[in-house]
């Protein structure tokens, strides 16, 4: 499937609304797109009532409130089957009066690369009787090297963060965007809210990648397993799928925003084709999603963590039109690339497949991550030989996923611990400034150098210290 997506200006989206168009006739009430209603329905990006959204820019900045791409009532979107009927209807409605943005886009993907990290070892030293017959699985909490120090094994340092009142997360609400979860998971039973809105996909591959990112945040502090960096935040789900192969990430950041305080966390793991190639790149190029994040950011006081994807790719190019570029397009997401854990090259440096540039903030480990995992693949399941779906874990899991999932959770510490302290938590552009500024920085690398920016690695202990939550 395919959708094209389209922003009416605002004298065209006036005569819609006032045509009450709803989403059985959006954009062709009023004459303006007639023919597009001959391949499918057209309809609303953002499912809110018009007047509530047109209310949310006028309490954006003055800069935000006078630009017309922020006038959410104003999109819309049809799904069609071939990339031939996409372009047709992309050609046509680009010529057709009153429309002032249009763009097709693909169905996304979770943003996994697997390291080839030899774990047999590690997981050959498991206790007697462990695997399939096992009641409880091994404690896995000795191989997350990236809960360590960075001085010493390359990490977070969430191990001193869970010293300071707060630090575990406690406090603060994550929600994973994305299409699928196992929620019995044997290591995903606290802290756990649950699916908020949309229709996960029954894809093993997606539910496992969604399991895997929620053992990164939140894995249970419970003597097996693994331990999530911040196992004490309260983890909830929206699927960015609403069946019949539809997909709605737009809407989705929009809806799950509404729902959070501030400093509280939303992680995007999801990637999508551009237009170099269909190299994979950030879901923001998209212009509506671009939007929906300013809005949470700035209306909630939210932090937004967003996975840079594995596209190899440098976003300054003058094929992204400057939307990926820090100097043009700032959405407030705080972007994340994929950067070494020292198991292939050195630590700090940026992974190969990662994408690259001045969009993106920082980085977290992009292999050899230590999670939870499922049965779609024997490489989500490399460090046990449970049949047991509920029992699976992995030693390499890795790509913009597993980084982005590392610094929403770091997130979650700090604003955990800023609000047991009585303190206001930060926002994303406040967040991701701070972990700039005291990360660990970014190195040369086999992949290039450190001017191919992805950014620092989040150090908790350096963050907490910065804002007077630990003593120096």
């Amino acid at each position: 499937m395919y959708k094209v997506i389209w922003q009416l200006g605002k004298e065209a989206a006036d005569l819609e609304l006032a045509a009450g168009s709803g989403s059985e006739r959006a954009g062709s009430s009023a004459g303006l797109l007639d023919d597009v209603e001959t391949i499918g329905p057209a309809e609303p990006v953002f499912s809110a009532p018009a007047p509530r959204l047109r209310r949310n820019q006028m309490s954006l900045s003055p800069e935000a409130r006078e630009d017309p791409a922020y006038d959410l009532a104003s999109y819309y979107h049809v799904f069609v089957r071939t990339w031939d009927e996409a372009e047709q209807v992309r050609e046509r409605l680009q010529n057709t009066k009153g429309v002032i943005y249009c763009e097709v886009q693909g169905e996304p993907s979770p943003p996994v690369v697997f390291s080839n990290r030899d774990v047999s070892e590690e997981a050959a030293a498991a206790p007697e009787g462990f695997g399939i017959e096992a009641e409880v699985s091994r404690n896995f909490v000795d191989m997350q090297r990236y809960l360590l120090s960075a001085a010493r094994d390359g990490g977070v340092d969430a191990a001193f963060a869970w010293g300071v009142p707060g630090g575990r997360g406690a406090g603060v609400t994550l929600v994973d965007i994305e299409a699928g979860w196992e929620f019995l998971h044997e290591d995903l039973r606290a802290d756990l809210g649950g699916l908020i809105g949309g229709q996960p996909l029954a894809d093993p591959r997606f539910i496992d990648h969604g399991t895997a990112i929620l053992g990164i945040v939140g894995g249970d502090r419970n003597g097996f397993g693994v331990t999530g960096i911040a196992h004490e935040s309260f983890n909830k789900t929206f699927a960015a799928t609403f069946g019949n192969g539809r997909w709605n990430v737009a809407d989705a950041i929009l809806r799950t925003g509404a729902s959070l305080q501030p400093g509280d966390v939303i992680l995007i793991e999801l990637q999508n084709s551009g237009p170099a190639g269909g190299a994979l790149i950030p879901i923001e190029y998209w212009r509506s999603e671009h939007v929906a994040i300013r809005t949470v950011i700035e209306n909630r006081g939210i932090v937004v963590v967003e996975a840079a994807a594995n596209g190899f790719q440098d976003l300054d190019l003058p094929v992204y039109g400057g939307l990926l570029s820090r100097q043009s397009a700032d959405s407030g997401a705080i972007l994340v690339g994929a950067g070494s854990s020292g198991h292939s090259q050195p630590p700090f440096s940026r992974l190969s497949f990662s994408n690259f540039g001045s969009r993106l903030d920082v980085q977290g480990w992009g292999e050899a991550v230590v999670t939870c995992g499922g049965r779609s693949s024997p490489q989500y399941c490399d460090l046990t030989p449970a049949a047991d779906r509920l029992q699976c874990y992995t030693g390499n899991f890795g790509g913009t996923s597993s980084a982005s999932a590392m610094v929403a959770a770091t997130s979650a510490c700090v604003n955990g611990a800023l609000k047991a302290a009585g303190r206001r938590p930060l926002p994303g552009p406040l967040m991701r400034r701070l972990f700039v500024e005291t990360g660990t920085p970014q190195v040369d690398g086999p992949a290039g150098s450190s001017s191919q920016w992805i950014g620092p690695l989040p150090d908790l202990r350096r963050a907490f210290q910065r804002l007077g939550l630990a003593a120096p």
